[in-house]
């Protein structure tokens, strides 16, 4: 029984290492397209919003995406991956918030007069 078990934790830990490598992997492609994607929220809406906080907030993406670039570096730059992967698991996570913090204030930030619902559904579609 002991011997099931033992396997078990390996085989959940082995998952577990392999997620933590697939997420770093795909923050690549993610951390590239971030910044067009950002830059062209910015020109849509140089009309319709202050440019103050249109290049705020496209300063806040910048900064999250290169410091997420820089641990995601440091992932595939250590030797210790897979021993520290819960460790690697929660930077990951900690550099992501700001990412998806950045994401999430844009309704707040430029469009604030739309009703919650509708900015609501605006947040349902930036999630897609």
């Amino acid at each position: 029984m002991t011997t099931h078990t033992s396997q078990t934790e390996s085989n959940s830990q082995r998952i577990f290492i392999e997620q933590v490598r697939l997420l770093y992997a795909n923050t690549k492609p993610s951390s590239v397209t971030i910044i067009p994607c950002a830059l062209g929220i910015v020109a849509a809406l140089w009309s319709e919003a202050i440019h103050s906080t249109l290049l705020l907030w496209f300063g806040w993406m910048t900064v999250a995406v290169m410091a997420r670039t820089m641990v995601t570096q440091a992932y595939f730059r250590a030797t210790t991956q897979d021993s520290e992967a819960p460790q690697w698991a929660n930077w990951l996570l900690y550099f992501t918030i700001p990412v998806s913090a950045g994401w999430g204030s844009m309704v707040l930030l430029f469009l604030p007069e739309l009703l919650l619902e509708r900015q609501t559904f605006v947040h349902i579609i930036n999630a897609d």
